[in-house]
């Protein structure tokens, strides 16, 4: 345990000071030596950072990196990007975002191909604080193989683009994103990453699919996002670059 400390005297000068407007406050001499306890708060983020986190995305030795909440949400449009990345040889990985645990499904990949390594980063990294486990995902990706960080609707990706796009893309990486039409509020207003995020991050990224015409045309007319740099999902993408 931390050994007790007599109250700091900065805190005793400001409750005279106060007591100029509410009297009780004046302390008490006889409360003047309670114990104040110093504590020193040790975060674990660097043991999770090099001994779970790292070796797995090393492990995976994967040029292309997909950021996603859950496999479940993002199956219908991450399934594309994987069988075109299966088709071309390019090796993957899944990172999932949320607290629970995936296994890939074998309907992912190619029956030639063998399936992404997925790394459960939410469940890892649950314990911590989100600064900590932002800042544990970018150095992840700067000291790995990645040569494509690919985020699919998912809000801890979109704000790595929008935080570290440039120290990401001094290593030489590609940043693309696959995003989904809005949602609606209850008052029928546009929400979700393409109303608040897209606009941070649009100026950093290298490739954008659209999974429709519809959302297509929203980025063109909307936002303002150039028609030629609006890409469709893999099916008709020759190749990643």
């Amino acid at each position: 345990m931390p050994k007790p400390l007599p109250a700091p005297l900065w805190v005793i000068e400001d409750m005279i000071a106060l007591s100029a407007v509410e009297p009780q406050l004046f302390p008490d001499p006889d409360d003047r030596q309670l114990m104040w306890h110093d504590y020193h708060p040790v975060s674990n983020a660097g043991g999770v950072y090099h001994c779970k986190v790292l070796p797995q995305l090393q492990a995976a030795r994967a040029t292309q990196v997909f950021i996603v909440p859950t496999l479940a949400d993002t199956a219908a449009l991450l399934q594309p990007h994987l069988a075109h990345a299966a088709d071309e040889g390019v090796r993957c990985a899944i990172v999932t975002t949320s607290g629970a645990e995936e296994c890939v499904s074998q309907g992912f990949t190619s029956k030639d191909s063998a399936p992404p390594a997925v790394i459960p980063f939410g469940t890892l990294t649950a314990d911590l604080p989100e600064e900590d486990r932002l800042a544990i995902l970018v150095q992840v990706l700067q000291n790995s193989s990645t040569r494509i960080l690919h985020v699919i609707q998912c809000p801890t990706g979109w704000q790595l683009i929008s935080r570290w796009a440039r120290q990401l893309k001094q290593t030489g990486m590609r940043l693309h994103v696959t995003v989904a039409p809005d949602d609606s509020s209850p008052l029928g207003q546009a929400t979700g990453p393409l109303v608040t995020l897209l606009p941070l991050c649009a100026r950093h990224l290298d490739a954008l699919f659209s999974p429709s015409a519809a959302c297509t045309a929203t980025l063109q007319q909307r936002d303002g996002y150039p028609r030629e740099r609006i890409l469709p999902l893999p099916d008709t993408v020759t190749s990643y670059g």
